[in-house]
């Protein structure tokens, strides 16, 4: 049952890009920027679990800007989504950076380095609760990468190069 759970989570994570959300977040449209902030994982989840079983596979992303880990990946997913954003593969980038730097830190890094995935942010400070959910192997170290489609997933907790990701993505 909490594997199904969490299927489902992940699916609605990557199906939530480009979407407004309700609730404890806030929205913007256009690349280069954050689309979202979710204040605490339930609204991220949320999100994500309106959006199902829609014959995509989704990359997701979790990230900082302070990790030197997620910085090296980073250009590798942006390759990954110039290359599938049309042969149904979408990219969602979760930032975790403090809900202080969003706006210092966070949104000119995007703009600097000209990332078009879709990236929301969540502030979430209460990691513990959450990170068991998305996988129960995950320590918390990023970058974490889950790449599904319908009931196939794989997580990985290191950085991915565009290699790695396409040959997941070609056996899901």
């Amino acid at each position: 049952m909490k594997k199904l759970l969490f299927l489902l989570f992940i699916t609605s994570i990557a199906l939530s890009c480009n979407k407004k959300t309700t609730g404890s977040s806030t929205s913007t449209n256009g690349k280069n920027s954050v689309s979202a902030v979710y204040k605490n994982f339930e609204d991220l989840e949320a999100r994500l679990e309106k959006e199902k079983n829609d014959g995509n596979t989704h990359v997701v992303v979790f990230w900082a800007t302070w990790c030197v880990q997620c910085r090296k990946e980073l250009p590798h997913v942006e390759d990954l989504n110039k290359m599938y954003k049309d042969k149904g593969v979408e990219v969602l980038l979760v930032n975790l950076d403090e809900s202080g730097r969003i706006n210092t830190r966070v949104k000119p890094f995007i703009k600097k380095h000209g990332l078009q995935s879709e990236v929301v942010a969540m502030t979430d400070p209460d990691q513990g609760k959450w990170i068991e959910k998305l996988d129960r192997r995950w320590t918390g170290a990023l970058p974490a990468t889950i790449i599904f489609k319908g009931e196939k997933r794989k997580f990985f907790q290191r950085p991915l190069l565009l290699l790695e990701m396409e040959n997941v993505i070609k056996n899901m």
